[in-house]
């Protein structure tokens, strides 16, 4: 019998050819570039809906402050008595010159040190004045991670004082988790001090957003000054009494209608009444500075760079779409003193910002 012999071949081994490799790598970076996006589309929409989230949780706590107080809104403790000194609880602050740490926007409480150059600001003392929304968070028990905006994270620039000052996300894990009191009584060295050229040390809670009712200040000459009395300066010196008693100044808001009147190192607009369906907080729309006078785009560049999330006045929170308007606005000079900006303070000119957010409302729209 013929026995018919098989030829053997080796047995090639599975795998990628070095083309088949290139291939998939190709394939995988192009489906990595468009999904990525996508991920973090997805994930800055969830971000911005927690912090609508969070604004209507403070609008439900401004409503209860509202209702406990006669309407009035939160400004800060004590205003309409002495504008250059807050008392709240057993300590006294005396509020530095140009009177900006009451005022600011995005601020939640005013550090002591500011009365006293010394003060080391240690925590279990009184440390912090609570100031806007942080007189929500020193009543209510209101927890300092809603005035986060989860979008914001790490550390932003902006000015505080006459000098630049910087917001940090991880405020909770600083101040510490006792919530009513933790504003007050929280750890002050945790944040940075800024030198006031004064000879006096400032510190201060900032949220990271904006609160339209902080004590109004404005540097413009009042239009219905009585007799005997003179505008001065701005300095903490400045007097707010008449010769006859005590009198506040005025300026009229001009992007409100029917005009609105609002008095020095007050709210503007001091209860729900009078703040109408207009703007009251939202993403933090100040400038971070640059140099001396100088200020880069607005802090939307460190939260949803697109818009803003805003709270009105009849408690209903809203987006705001930006074309730029409000991130590169520059309109910010005060009339005052034409070579300054002064967006970052509770003032005259910064009412122009809102009145952007008011008219997205339809309020306050011009003719």
């Amino acid at each position: 019998m013929t026995q018919r012999t098989t030829t053997q071949y080796p047995r090639l081994a599975a795998g990628f050819t070095l083309v088949e490799l290139l291939v998939t790598i190709g394939i995988m970076a192009i489906l990595a570039g468009i999904l990525l996006p996508v991920f973090g589309r997805a994930r800055e929409h969830a971000r911005r809906a927690a912090c609508a989230n969070n604004l209507s949780q403070i609008g439900k706590a401004l409503s209860l402050y509202a209702d406990a107080g006669d309407e009035y809104l939160p400004s800060c403790p004590g205003w309409g008595t002495n504008p250059c000194a807050v008392q709240y609880d057993s300590m006294s602050l005396t509020a530095f010159g140009d009177h900006q740490g009451l005022s600011r926007h995005m601020v939640l409480g005013c550090g002591a040190g500011e009365s006293n150059p010394s003060d080391t600001l240690e925590p279990g003392r009184l440390n912090f004045v609570p100031v806007g929304l942080g007189m929500l968070v020193a009543w209510q028990e209101l927890g300092t991670r809603i005035m986060q905006c989860p979008s914001m994270l790490g550390r932003a620039p902006t000015w505080y004082s006459g000098a630049p000052y910087e917001y940090v996300s991880d405020l909770t894990s600083r101040i510490g988790h006792q919530e009513k009191m933790a504003l007050a009584t929280g750890d002050g060295r945790q944040f940075r001090h800024t030198d006031t050229g004064r000879g006096t040390q400032v510190t201060a809670v900032l949220g990271s957003y904006s609160y339209r009712d902080t004590p109004f200040y404005s540097r413009l000459r009042p239009d219905n000054v009585p007799a005997g009395w003179s505008y001065t300066s701005d300095s903490s010196s400045l007097s707010c009494e008449t010769p006859g008693g005590q009198w506040l100044a005025e300026w009229v808001l001009d992007s409100t209608r029917p005009k609105v009147r609002a008095q020095f190192m007050t709210p503007p607009f001091k209860t729900r009444r009078a703040l109408g369906g207009r703007a009251i907080v939202a993403d933090a729309f100040d400038y971070a500075p640059a140099g001396e006078g100088q200020f880069t785009r607005g802090l939307s560049m460190y939260h949803h760079r697109e818009g803003y999330n805003v709270l009105y006045g009849d408690s209903h929170a809203a987006w705001f779409e930006d074309d730029n308007r409000l991130a590169l606005w520059t309109d910010w000079a005060d009339p005052a003193k034409p070579s300054t900006n002064t967006l970052t303070t509770r003032s005259h000119t910064s009412q122009k910002a809102w009145n952007l957010l008011d008219q997205r409302a339809g309020v306050d729209v011009p003719p």
